[in-house]
């Protein structure tokens, strides 16, 4: 085997040492990085890519690596590479951060003084609006403000800057309740650049004790290939002593379409702009058929099945399963052959409120063939679900995540084994398996585990007066999303999902829900721990579950209405579910648990 050693200390090192040593990594190749810090971000490098490298090891044992927002480290084609002990940080930093010091309610602007060493709102990846977060600024917690950003932003005669034109009302909206932002409140804004670990039709890659102090979207990116990597000691976490408000401008972790999911162990991952940990496919949509069993199909980012694999098919609105078979062909449509252009049939469905994202990779029309024929409608929205590139087997375990912006584990996919995690300070729920329409992310998941979590302050972010604007919040939240309206959300009558086991776990001081389990066949509801919900202010009484049930849609009638009282556990849409052993101390008028529409076979369940 050869061995690449070079003896060092922790001074600042020569950064072409780093580009030159990494970059002579060969297979069955061992590479030790002599420590120091290493300032990429210096030299004109667009990064680190590694390519086709098999059995390798990089030892980076008290390196610090420092990167522009342009920078990298990407990983294409690799299998069985191990990347131990690295550290990562970027100069300059891809987020800003101040103090507010003026709020104009009538002219909806702020005027804020950035923290010193903090880069200019103008030096920041750019779009169509600059993201922001606010914060208490003892506690440094997030304000519960529901996601925004300003479209307008620039500098003032007096040394401040000023922000205005929001892209919502959820700032100016909240001013004068008891979730308001405050003059002197701390605030962060970011937006999206690139990852800093970037892997690539890989397989079995190991990061051992690598830690991230800034990501410019990020930090831990997969897409495609066998996946099956292991993250373990690995670290999202602002720099011990930093005043920094925020670590990644977008996700901490993120994989989708790897057909194994990776193990995420005895890591902590903090402070991230959007959800902490996301692992999912995507769904497919029909756009023609040529007979039962040959199929016009849409994959939003590229075909995710093959020969021999099985499509399950669900119709719009709702999920209505409509059958199942697998594939025998695949081929891409001749031009002459395409029935309808597939962005005519996305604006066609929108104007239908069956809204999807407006921007897909692929939109490649394919003919697949099918094992036996299938009746389908003709002109209606059908999705297509397939489980074998959307993360299977994914683990997380022994994990801490604190102070998430958007969801902490957000996982659509097969045999998940959530345990032994700690999650506090969670803007949505801690815990969310959610398919949805918009994204046209999935599948549809069997087999999913959440055991032994501790979860404190879940769900604190604002729903405002409108109630369950973005969901119904519970900690553990487990539901489809398919419906024409999503603010709020339209809950779907079917159980799409199958054999949930939610046990163990100990949910503390919920701003919402506990636990809401819907649209599921099959689980078990055991042995749970559930101390205080609804601690948000005014979170009880603006829930607005009439709306999350409507059922004028279909022909499904809601059988009950949950409306009144909330409770801490919320089951609606499912099939064949054990309530046991469950301890749940409410308070007040909140119920332990209420059963919604669409039920049967639901055992234990108190009223």
């Amino acid at each position: 085997m050869l061995s690449l050693s070079v003896a060092g200390d922790q001074a600042t090192k020569d950064p072409q040492t780093f580009i030159d040593l990494v970059g002579s990594l060969r297979d069955g190749a061992t590479v030790t990085v002599p420590p120091g810090v290493y300032r990429l971000c210096d030299t004109e490098s667009r990064g680190i890519k590694i390519s086709d490298i098999k059995d390798a090891v990089i030892l980076a044992e008290g390196v610090t690596l420092v990167l522009k927002p342009a920078q990298g480290l990407k990983f294409e084609g690799c299998k069985n590479v191990r990347v131990k002990g690295l550290t990562v940080d970027y100069d300059p930093l891809p987020f800003s951060q101040g103090t507010i010091k003026r709020i104009d309610a009538s002219k909806e602007e702020l005027a804020v003084a950035l923290d010193e060493g903090f880069p200019t709102p103008d030096k920041l990846p750019q779009r169509d609006s600059l993201l922001y977060f606010v914060f208490d600024p003892e506690t440094l917690v997030p304000r519960p403000l529901l996601w925004e950003g300003f479209r307008e932003f620039g500098a003032l005669p007096d040394g401040l800057w000023r922000f205005a034109r929001p892209t919502a009302d959820t700032f100016f909206g909240e001013l004068g309740r008891p979730v308001a932002p405050k003059e002197g409140d701390k605030i962060a804004f970011f937006n999206r650049g690139g990852p800093v670990f970037d892997l690539r039709d890989c397989a079995a890659l190991r990061f051992e004790d690598v830690t991230v102090h800034a990501a410019p979207s990020y930090a831990f990116f997969e897409e495609r290939g066998e996946g099956g990597h292991c993250y373990t000691r690995c670290r999202i976490v602002r720099p011990e002593g930093s005043k920094r408000l925020l670590t990644t401008g977008a996700d901490g972790f993120h994989s989708y379409l790897v057909r194994r999911g990776p193990t995420i162990e005895d890591c902590e991952f903090n402070d991230t702009a959007d959800d902490t940990i996301a692992v999912h496919g995507f769904f497919s949509f029909v756009t023609g058929i040529e007979n039962g069993a040959s199929l016009q199909m849409v994959s939003p980012f590229g075909p995710d099945f093959g020969i021999g694999e099985t499509l399950r098919f669900y119709l719009m609105p709702h999920g209505k399963p409509v059958g199942e078979a697998k594939v025998v062909s695949v081929r891409e449509a001749e031009p002459d052959e395409v029935k309808i252009p597939p962005d005519e049939l996305l604006a066609t469905w929108a104007k239908d409120g069956l809204r999807t994202r407006k921007k897909n990779p692929d939109m490649k029309v394919r003919v697949v063939g099918l094992d036996s024929p299938l009746t389908l409608p003709a002109d209606v929205m059908v999705l297509v679900s397939c489980s074998s590139l959307a993360g299977s087997g994914t683990v997380v375990k022994n994990t801490v995540i604190r102070r998430s912006h958007k969801r902490g584990i957000l996982v659509k996919a097969d045999d998940v084994t959530i345990e032994v995690n700690t999650l506090e300070d969670v803007a949505g729920p801690s815990i969310l398996i959610e398919p949805e329409l918009f994204w046209l992310e999935g599948p549809l998941p069997r087999g999913v585990t959440i055991r032994d979590n501790t979860i404190t302050r879940s769900s604190w972010r604002s729903m405002n007066e409108e109630g369950s604007k973005f969901g119904l919040g519970g900690a553990i939240d487990i539901g489809t999303l398919f419906g024409r309206r999503a603010f709020p959300p339209q809950q779907d009558p079917y159980p799409l999902m199958e054999n949930f086991t939610i046990e163990g776990n100990t949910i503390s001081d919920s701003g919402a829900y506990a636990i809401v389990l819907g649209n599921v066949r099959g689980a078990r509801v055991e042995g749970n721990t559930i101390n205080g919900v609804f601690r948000r202010p005014g979170a009880a009484a603006s829930r607005g579950l009439s709306r999350a049930f409507d059922a004028t849609e279909h022909d499904l009638g809601a059988t009950s209405d949950p409306a009144a009282p909330p409770a801490a556990v919320i089951v609606h849409s499912c099939e064949d579910v054990k309530f046991s052993g469950n301890t749940i101390t409410a308070g007040g008028e909140i119920k332990d648990m209420v059963v919604g529409p669409w039920c049967r076979d639901i055992e234990g369940a108190a009223e």
